[in-house]
């Protein structure tokens, strides 16, 4: 009986204890309120957009700090909004709700609303001010879309009056956010091979590579693809460590055959699949291929029918523990992938384990792989012998950059921390000495300086040779371990490592003019100022009518200058740098509708890109601009990502043009993980077109002028861009 009676107590204990359990995601908390920035708003916190949003520690709820919001005096309007952004990324639910406590001072004009927005719709409420200044409940529900990846509570005050709040609990169908972020998977719970593989192959025989070949894909797709690795239930990197060592000895198909089905096993039977099959093709804008699953040339029927049925598995559509996360604005996608940063080079597991996850990184998170000059597919097989028998760390690591630079993807970068490469084809990238002068591509194709503080090389002198060697040689040398989208950025990425070095003098050789001169350099320092080169204020734009926009303005200044200035002749908008926040401020008073097409990964099917939800495949209706002017683009190698973007963004803008020459060619998010060893690694995460798919990737955006300085052109301190965006303005 008293057993009967403990176990009564202890129920009722639980019950009362989980109808206790509260959120606190939305405590209100000293530094918890951050200034809006839509761009770089943080995860699961509050932000002020308007008004005087306040901390306020005299008004508590059960002794729970409130917010305050109060419009300014200054502000007409009489609007003071907050709000709080969910991170649903990870999270999956069929609701959303937020509930709490307000107190509001009652005006004839009062009125506030709450609402919860999520994906270009919302929901909203409106609540009432009361007599007696007491708090008084407030609840909002909504459902939640399946492919959104965050919501916003927004808190609207209008008119002359003063909000406070507290006491806010948001769930996710009932259960508390709190307990749904900041997950600890089981995945992060082992920590057998944190510090050494313990692996050591023998010689790598062409059954060997043959072997770990299979393995890398099968490793690779399970991660990808079986359930309950994308849950992450396990480290699959340790996971890796356990089965290599067996593979890697098989003698041949047969025997490999059986220690995969054995090992698939291991996680289990798939009990639930799910029907991928695409009803519209046209949305998409990359497919995985998936047909290796069926070489019988490579797998028995046993582990084919295995394999097939883990890629009809059912899926989760938003948590893919490997897969990293679009996050959107400017927020950093969280990876999941371990950096190990204690391995050393020498450990042969982690260093297959670095080949096995970049390469499959890239084959199932990488929207351009059909656009890289060698098919991705190949490369696996070609890498496994630079990797398995490296002999030493800086042929291990050109490796890494070698692999890393066949995307053939200008957002590429891949940052090796240690300093073996110094002596590689690479090392005067991590030269500290420079001759203080700035090169540039010359139309004809040339090395060029264009500015210079050295007395001895010239503006406009073309570079022939450095300590003896041809400067293209040296491009040759450093171009398969960097990474780039064309030849343009190839360039870009190279020449500014031309004249460095660790030496006391660096020999090389010009031509001016007609002579060639070979002198040897001692005269290393930073450019401190750019000379000789013609700036804006050189051209009397102000008298031609012209007005510019560049990142030397603030945004306001760049806006303010449009909107003063919406009859003048003409709009030179300089895109040869990234360019900062004024785009957004003055695009409004341009466009006529938005130009960029998104794709992204599919979460329960990596590999395949479709549509971003969010992002309709019709642009918006036209509508008239405002400003009448001719507008011209200035574009360059430069010219990259949010550069691209805002070029064809503003080609929209009606009689305006993009002059300059090729652009770097990559655009779409970035993502940035981390491979053994503590190496970043950054590559394009989100894929980006012009209007029905339209190639921009690679390519760069389209050039409807022609513009490059030629030599001539860069002696004489000559910006050509804006001569000709002149030229066109004044209809010369």
């Amino acid at each position: 009986m008293n057993r009967i009676l403990l176990i009564i107590s202890l129920l009722v204990f639980t019950l009362v204890s989980c109808e206790q359990k509260k959120d606190n995601s939305m405590i209100i908390e000293e530094g918890k309120v951050l200034p809006l920035d839509s761009y770089h708003l943080s995860n699961n916190t509050w932000a002020r957009m308007a008004g005087d949003i306040t901390i306020d520690t005299l008004n508590l709820y059960e002794g729970e700090k409130s917010l305050k919001l109060t419009p300014t005096e200054m502000d007409t309007l009489k609007v003071a909004i907050a709000l709080f952004r969910f991170d649903l990324s990870t999270i999956e639910g069929n609701s959303i709700s937020v509930s709490g406590k307000y107190r509001m001072k009652k005006s004839e004009d009062a009125k506030t609303h709450l609402m919860i927005f999520q994906q270009m719709s919302f929901d909203t409420i409106l609540i009432e001010p009361g007599d007696d200044l007491q708090w008084k409940d407030f609840e909002i529900k909504v459902p939640v879309k399946e492919s959104v990846d965050e919501a916003m509570f927004f808190i609207e005050v209008h008119g002359d009056t003063e909000l406070s709040i507290s006491g806010c609990q948001a769930k996710i169908d009932d259960i508390p956010f709190s307990d749904l972020i900041n997950r600890e998977y089981p995945a992060e719970k082992d920590y057998e091979f944190n510090n050494a593989s313990n692996i050591l192959l023998g010689e790598l025989t062409p059954q060997m590579a043959e072997n770990l070949e299979v393995l890398g894909k099968v490793w690779g797709f399970l991660k990808y693809y079986h359930p309950k690795v994308t849950q992450g239930n396990y480290n699959w990197d340790f996971e890796l460590f356990r089965i290599l060592p067996e593979i890697a000895d098989t003698k041949n198909k047969e025997e490999r055959n059986k220690l995969l089905n054995k090992w698939i096993d291991k996680y289990g039977e798939i009990k639930e699949t799910a029907d991928y099959t695409i009803t519209d093709s046209a949305q998409y804008t990359r497919f995985v291929d998936l047909g290796w699953l069926q070489d019988k040339s490579l797998f028995d029927d046993e582990l084919i029918t295995k394999l097939q049925q883990i890629k009809s598995a059912k899926r989760s559509k938003k948590i893919n523990y490997y897969v990293v996360l679009h996050k959107s604005g400017a927020r950093t996608p969280i990876s999941a992938e371990r950096a190990y940063e204690n391995i050393e080079w020498y450990d042969q597991g982690f260093r297959i384990l670095t080949l096995f996850r970049l390469w499959n990184m890239i084959e199932y998170c990488f929207p351009y792989t059909h656009y890289t000059d060698i098919p991705w597919e190949t490369l696996l097989k070609e890498f496994i012998p630079k990797f398995v028998s490296a002999k030493d760390q800086a042929e291990y690591e050109l490796a890494i950059l070698e692999l890393a630079a066949k995307i053939d993807d200008s957002h590429g970068y891949i940052n090796i921390k240690g300093d073996k490469l110094a002596e590689t084809p690479i090392g005067r990238r991590f030269m500290r000495k420079r001759v203080p002068v700035e090169l540039i591509r010359s139309a004809e194709g040339l090395v060029v300086v264009e500015t210079s503080n050295s007395q001895y090389i010239h503006r406009g002198d073309i570079i022939l040779e450095v300590e003896g060697k041809d400067v293209d040689a040296i491009i040759g040398e450093m171009k398969p371990y960097t990474i780039a989208s064309n030849k343009n950025g190839l360039y870009r990425n190279t020449i500014p490592y031309l004249l460095k070095t660790t030496a006391d003098k660096l020999n090389i050789r010009i031509q001016r003019g007609k002579e060639k001169i070979t002198t040897d350099m001692t005269d290393f320092r930073s450019i401190e100022t750019i000379t000789g080169r013609k700036s804006w204020k050189d051209y009397d734009l102000d008298k031609k009518d012209i007005i510019h926009l560049d990142d030397t303005k603030s945004a306001g200044e760049n806006k303010d200058l449009v909107q003063n200035n919406m009859n003048s002749k003409g709009l030179i908008i300089d895109l040869r740098k990234y360019p900062k926040e004024y785009i957004r401020y003055v695009s409004p008073l341009l466009l006529s509708k938005y130009p960029l097409w998104i794709s992204e990964n599919d979460h329960s099917y990596p590999g395949n890109y479709s549509t971003m939800p969010g992002y309709d495949v019709i642009p918006e209706t036209e509508k008239e601009a405002n400003y009448k002017g001719k507008v011209v683009i200035l574009v360059n190698e430069h010219t990259q990502s949010a550069g691209e973007t805002a070029a064809m963004m503003h080609r929209l803008a009606p009689n305006s043009i993009i002059i300059g020459r090729q652009t770097a060619g990559a655009n779409g998010n970035i993502c940035e993980v981390r491979l053994p060893g503590n190496i970043d690694f950054k590559y394009t995460q989100l894929g980006a077109y012009y209007p029905r798919w339209e190639i921009l990737q690679r390519k760069g955006v389209k050039i409807d002028v022609e513009v490059s300085p030629t030599v001539d052109d860069i002696r004489e301190g000559r910006d050509v861009w804006i001569e000709k965006a002149i030229e066109i303005i004044e209809g010369k």
